[in-house]
């Protein structure tokens, strides 16, 4: 009899040992990827496609290429010098309708003192014009400083595009890349005030009155050492 169980708990054992690891397990949860979900109109819905975040946004939610007030948003804590890179793509009404939407990268204080790193597009005639769109805001400190920029042709919504934002003390510097990443374009360096430990994450924006899918990609942060 004890052989005999013994048998079964070994046959019982090897099967466990043999078993596939669930897909879903070999999978990093969203917070790991890209840190937790923030939804200040709590109507929006993220979701991982692989190691992909999908972030839809419905026509219903104001916020602005400029501000952070109402974005979608996922948030991690993180103190000191850092480097973070993404890559967005997007996808709109088709045809085209009035406002703009984007996606990138955000660090921020609270809803008033932030920067933000973003590509977006809005209507011209039957497609899309898309550009680049730097924005530092701190009341405190009375800078604010905005940068826009256009893209070449061809570059839609679903053109995947990689933006790059450095934090070191109080500068930030940003970057866009057309060829994943093989060449890098500075759009800004200037001055923007916000304390030792920060929120950063990826953020999308839509005005267009109409749903919007953004797809975020490859999100790193890396500490960085002091200048």
């Amino acid at each position: 009899m004890r052989i005999f169980s013994s048998g079964i708990a070994l046959l019982i054992v090897g099967a466990l040992a043999a078993a596939p690891v669930p897909k879903e397990a070999l999978t990093p949860p969203m917070e790991v990827l890209f840190g937790k979900p923030f939804d200040p109109s709590k109507s929006c819905d993220f979701k991982l496609d692989g190691k992909k975040l999908v972030i839809s946004v419905p026509g219903t939610v104001e916020c602005p290429a400029t501000k952070l007030d109402g974005a979608p948003r996922t948030k991690r804590d993180v103190t000191g010098d850092f480097e973070m890179e993404v890559v967005v793509s997007y996808k709109l009404p088709d045809p085209p309708t009035g406002g703009h939407a984007g996606a990138g990268l955000a660090i921020w204080q609270d809803e008033q003192r932030f920067a933000l790193a973003n590509r977006h597009h809005w209507p011209a005639g039957a497609k899309y014009s898309g550009g680049f769109d730097v924005h530092y805001e701190n009341p405190d400190g009375g800078a604010r400083v905005s940068h826009g920029a256009v893209l070449d042709a061809g570059t839609g919504p679903e053109w995947k595009a990689r933006l790059r934002l450095r934090r070191q003390g109080d500068t930030v510097t940003t970057w866009e890349s057309r060829d994943d990443g093989k060449t890098w374009n500075k759009l800004t360096e200037g001055e923007c005030k916000l304390p030792a430990t920060v929120s950063v994450g990826v953020v999308a924006f839509n005005s267009l009155k109409a749903k919007m899918e953004v797809t975020c990609d490859e999100l790193t942060i890396q500490p960085l050492g002091k200048k």
